[in-house]
């Protein structure tokens, strides 16, 4: 999949104003651009800026730490994080799982490097968390009790998502739980090159697609006692179930 001329006159001035970006996502697939694409931010503008807002990133993931916990998270589950970017939820959960139960996978080689040094320079790394690209080898498989994937659908064509969707069921113990994000709209479209929106329902199509439930966690930042700010994003949160576990 590849960047159209249609799609480049739909989106809004202000995804076009880096004209070598755009060139990224003419030249390679789109999993591959993004993937470059996130290392040239990396690059240019440190581990905390490439993911998010360089300004909010402490306080994130202090965010997500806490609502997977308020959501039943234990020390000692096994916590699967899909886009982990530069370990901003890693560095803050680690301390709060046994040793060896995080595990994190993102698309950015840079990204996973980043991650494993942040360890070692802030000193984590003896929490032994484990980062890959692209997947869990298997020797790092296991029945994971948690998976979590923060602002990774809302980069992701529908095709992808099921793809991961499936990926998780297959990771998931049976009384596991998928919790992640996503920005719902009136239409399915590719709002920017890295930016794609859907309704609700097909979201909830593409979780059913993969053998998975679909629920909203209604007010999901409030419930994990922050007030929403701009960092919210305007994301909502499901939780996913394996739905032949409930049968």
């Amino acid at each position: 999949m590849r960047l159209t001329d249609a799609e480049i006159a739909a989106m809004p001035p202000k995804s076009l104003k880096h004209p070598e970006v755009v060139q990224i996502y003419l030249d390679h697939d789109y999993l591959e651009a993004y993937a470059l694409h996130t290392d040239k931010r990396i690059f240019e503008n440190g581990y905390k800026a490439a993911v998010g807002s360089g300004d909010n990133w402490d306080s994130h993931g202090d965010l997500q730490r806490d609502f997977l916990i308020k959501m039943g998270l234990r020390p000692q589950h096994h916590l699967l994080e899909i886009g982990c970017g530069t370990g901003r939820l890693a560095r803050k959960v680690t301390a709060y799982l046994e040793v060896g139960h995080y595990v994190g996978v993102d698309i950015s080689l840079e990204a996973i490097r980043a991650s494993l040094l942040l360890s070692g320079v802030e000193g984590w790394t003896a929490r032994d968390p484990r980062f890959y690209q692209h997947d869990v080898p298997p020797e790092a498989r296991r029945p994971f009790d948690v998976a979590w994937a923060f602002s990774v659908f809302i980069h992701l064509p529908p095709d992808e998502i099921g793809a991961v969707m499936r990926r998780v069921g297959s990771l998931l113990a049976p009384a596991g739980r998928f919790y992640w994000s996503f920005t719902a709209e009136q239409k399915n479209w590719r709002s920017g090159l890295k930016q794609f929106r859907a309704t609700v329902e097909s979201y909830r199509k593409f979780a059913k697609r993969a053998g998975l439930s679909f629920e909203l966690v209604p007010d999901w930042i409030k419930r994990s006692g922050y007030v929403a700010g701009r960092w919210s994003g305007g994301q909502q949160v499901a939780v996913s179930r394996r739905l032949d576990a409930a049968r």
